[in-house]
């Protein structure tokens, strides 16, 4: 946290690596975390990889800052783009 632009890709299927907690508990869990991350300067992104989950990572990240990357070009755009470059 040295003022540096700080930014952060999960590259998600939808499925949390966690067997302790699924669905809707799983959907809010990760959503707090990612809030919190925010709220500490993190810029955060989802690039979805498959295109079933884009609803929950929608409520998760933001239809704003989740993108559907199921084509590597998309992937490719995409972290161009919020980089700057």
């Amino acid at each position: 946290f040295d003022g540096s632009r700080m930014i952060l890709f999960v590259v998600s299927d939808g499925s949390p690596a966690c067997t302790m907690y699924y669905g809707k508990p799983g959907i809010n869990a990760t959503k707090k975390v990612v809030d919190r991350l925010r709220k500490n300067g993190v810029e955060v992104y989802s690039l979805c990889i498959d295109p079933s989950a884009m609803a929950d990572n929608n409520e998760i990240y933001g239809h704003h800052n989740n993108f559907d990357v199921t084509d590597p070009r998309v992937a490719d755009k995409v972290i161009k783009k919020v980089l700057g470059s």
